[in-house]
């Protein structure tokens, strides 16, 4: 359910460039609704897989296969940083880009 609600919001790269550069000075308390709710998500997804690594005994820890993007912690990770630093939709491009890699 949490990454189907990141999709969503990465699906805003498809805005044109025209839009996504004045979008934040057009419409700034949608723009920080927006980067505050996708930093929320990013926030509790982070929170979530890091929480299930640490509930496995390392002794009998097994890799998280790559379906599982929530379990991906460092791509999470990234993200969540890339989120703090961004206001313009424009970035939602290298986003997506990496949350697909």
């Amino acid at each position: 359910m949490l990454e189907s609600a990141l999709a969503r919001m990465l699906e805003g790269r498809h805005i044109s460039d025209a839009i996504s550069d004045s979008f934040g000075t057009d419409y700034p308390e949608i723009n920080s609704k927006f980067w505050g709710q996708l930093q929320m998500l990013l926030k509790k997804m982070l929170s979530l897989a890091l929480s299930a690594n640490a509930n496995k005994p390392v002794a009998f820890a097994q890799p998280i296969p790559s379906s599982s993007k929530c379990g991906d912690a460092g791509k999470l990770r990234e993200l969540y940083k890339m989120s703090l630093k961004s206001s313009n939709l424009s970035q939602l491009h290298a986003m997506h880009t990496l949350w697909t890699s």
